[in-house]
């Protein structure tokens, strides 16, 4: 009976209209690759193959590779027979022409069953019509390789120095010359970022997302025509399924901030709205379940063909006093089969019920309630649980032999990385010490830390964050090495994977990537100006509210990024409204406006004060052109190039006929 369907294949569903792509259906069929069993029935159906018939149907190709072998019984563990192969009363296969008729003898061989080999058969097809041969659509997607195939990354704008900190925070007024090499030596940080009151975890997550969409429609990496059925990519607004949003940082007990970025969708994806996900909360782990959850729904069997993006984002906030371990960023990475980087062979979780950290409802602050000491043996603690668990998942094979490199969750900075790889490195290797350890830290940790100890720590985004750094400062470097994560969260929940590397991802370089997003539109302050992110402390529980801080502390809203979403208003009852450009940009598209706009008296770029105008350029003075002359004269380009070493040549990611050079300056 298996043989039977899978020759006939299932019922063809009833014709329909085709699907438009402003709204998808919930199952798009694709034509799935027969597989060779498959393949060979097909022909036999056509009526390929030698024997005798007097029609087109079963022509008994049971020959020459192409029979059944068996030990004397037909199909081995399926058919038994007794040797006389398929055997029909004259009923047989009905169809549209009177069916199979069925007067067939066959013979097998000895032997073990291997696909269609070496038997012998025939039958006739009686019948006056002609067998109506359909291609068959299949309701099952092949989602293989599952796993990440970008990691899209968002970063407030304003940033300092760890070492100008350290001299502004040793000053007798505040912590005294102690603090010098504290946050860098002893931390390991190298700088911070934060933002003012204008921006918060939702602008992050509108943000994040809606540059991510820009980029994948403008380097072309949208592959969802490979799962429809006329094989043309969906729009870009439509060709995502599942958007799951973690973080700590909540700003509604209720209301999700998933629901906040479809407006994104619902306004430039002719009212798309078939987008599964919410949020999901827990210190610092919200943003890995949402990943775990995303690339489970692409592996599951409710797939529909669409790409899954799992975002985290988390302001890592701080008081005047405490401001040098600020952080904020966000992720949004992109999950889809068949993905560069891979989810890989095994995992493993310890959720425990632990009080070193938590934000009771109510709370006063905006900071935790924590016991610091507490809360990095419970890191350790978890970290040791899942180690264990994986090991006896792989039959007890070293971690540190099947994987090449590692990410952890970043707590406070790098040292508690570099605590928790010591802290595997002892379970795995309790001989290893000195040269050999610094070896390994060096080979195996160090390439995920770059962009962490130019960020800060940023709760749920961290494991996303160092999983980017690793794919950017490695690129091919990578191929075929196994990269093993693992993520915390405080209360305390945790979880241990990995990921493969299959291909390139679709990253530039950290090089590239540093100066084109990055550093593009920074803007570096003083440890002075670093009160500028109290505005945003101040913004806990607050009612009818707009942003200050940026006028405040003298920014003028030219320094303000076209696409970044920021904060416009909260209302009297909470409501938070928001406008990418911020103040800087014209009031939204007509076209764009949406219905419920009016219905709920939502307040635009109207109503936020006036039409920001563009400074008009400053004119040359005598003394800039003096300046200008003095510096083509005296400045010598040559010895400047000779200054620079070349490290390797650079083939865009995405124009592979764009070549460029990446250079680097010779030690002194």
């Amino acid at each position: 009976a298996q043989a039977i369907r899978r020759v006939l294949g299932p019922p063809l569903p009833a014709a329909r209209a085709p699907a438009r792509q402003a709204r998808p259906a919930l199952v798009r069929p694709h034509v799935a690759m027969p597989s060779p069993m498959e393949d060979r029935m097909g022909q036999m159906v056509e009526g390929k193959g030698e024997g005798k018939g007097e029609g087109k149907g079963f022509k008994g190709d049971f020959k020459g590779g192409k029979g059944f072998k068996g030990d004397g019984k037909g199909f081995k563990g399926g058919f038994k027979g007794d040797g006389k192969g398929f055997k029909g009363d004259g009923k047989g296969f009905k169809g549209e022409s009177k069916g199979f008729k069925g007067e067939g003898k066959g013979k097998g061989e000895d032997g073990a069953m291997v696909a269609f080999d070496k038997g012998k058969g025939k039958g006739k097809f009686k019948g006056g019509g002609q067998m109506q041969v359909q291609e068959r659509i299949v309701y099952q997607r092949q989602s293989r390789n599952a796993g990440i195939h970008t990691i899209e990354i968002y970063s407030p704008q304003f940033w300092f120095e760890q070492t100008e900190m350290e001299e502004f925070d040793a000053r007798p007024d505040r912590y005294g010359p102690s603090v010098i090499g504290k946050y860098t030596k002893g931390i390991g940080q190298i700088q911070a970022r934060f933002c003012t009151d204008d921006e918060d975890p939702v602008s992050f997550v509108m943000t994040v997302c809606h540059r991510l969409l820009e980029r994948m429609e403008e380097k072309g990496f949208n592959e969802t025509g490979r799962y429809q059925p006329d094989g043309i990519p969906l729009g870009i607004y439509h060709s995502i399924g599942r958007i799951d949003v973690g973080t700590e940082s909540i700003i509604d007990r209720s209301k999700s901030m998933k629901s906040y970025l479809m407006d994104i969708f619902e306004r430039y994806g002719d009212g798309e709205a078939n987008i599964e996900g919410v949020d999901q909360y827990n210190a610092c782990y919200g943003g890995q379940a949402c990943g775990l959850a995303v690339v489970s729904w692409v592996e599951s069997d409710r797939w529909d063909g669409r790409y899954g993006i799992a975002i985290a984002t988390d302001i890592s906030e701080a008081h005047p006093f405490f401001i040098a371990f600020v952080g904020a960023a966000t992720t949004a990475a992109l999950m889809f089969p068949d993905a560069p980087m891979a989810h890989h062979s095994q995992r493993a979780s310890a959720i425990l019920h632990r009080l070193d950290f938590c934000k009771p409802v109510g709370w006063h602050d905006m900071a935790p309630v924590t016991d610091g000491k507490y809360s990095v043996e419970c890191y350790l603690d978890a970290l040791d649980s899942c180690y264990a668990t994986l090991r006896k998942k792989v039959n007890d094979r070293e971690l540190f032999q099947i994987t090449d490199y590692n990410a952890f969750h970043t707590g406070g900075g790098y040292h508690i990385v570099k605590k928790a790889f010591e802290r595997l490195l002892r379970n795995e290797r309790p001989e290893c010490r000195g040269a050999e350890r610094d070896a390994l830290t060096e080979a195996r940790l160090h390439p995920s830390c770059h962009i962490l100890k130019r960020v800060g720590p940023c709760h749920t985004v961290s494991s996303f964050l160092n999983t980017a750094s690793v794919a950017m400062s490695k690129m091919e470097q990578a191929l075929g090495k196994v990269l093993m994560v693992f993520t915390y969260g405080s209360g305390c929940a945790s979880s241990m994977y990995q990921l493969r590397f299959d291909d390139i991802p679709y990253f530039d370089p950290l090089e590239i990537w540093y100066l084109k997003r990055f550093y593009r539109d920074s803007i570096k302050i003083q440890p002075e100006q670093a009160v500028l992110h109290q505005p945003y402390v101040e913004t806990w529980m607050k009612f009818e509210y707009k942003p200050y801080g940026r006028q405040k502390y003298g920014f003028d809203p030219e320094t303000l990024e076209d696409d970044v979403y920021y904060l416009g208003e909260i209302d009297k009852f909470g409501r938070r409204f928001y406008h990418r450009g911020g103040l800087k940009t014209l009031p939204i598209d007509n076209k764009y406006k949406l219905p419920v706009d009016v219905a709920e008296g939502r307040p635009n770029r109207k109503h936020w004060g006036p039409m920001h105008e563009k400074p008009p350029e400053k004119e040359k003075t005598a003394e800039d052109v003096r300046r200008q002359i003095e510096y083509d004269m005296t400045f010598d380009h040559a010895a400047e190039e000779q200054a620079y070493m070349e490290i390797a040549d650079l083939t865009d990611t995405y124009r592979r006929g764009q070549k460029g050079k990446i250079f680097k300056p010779l030690p002194d």
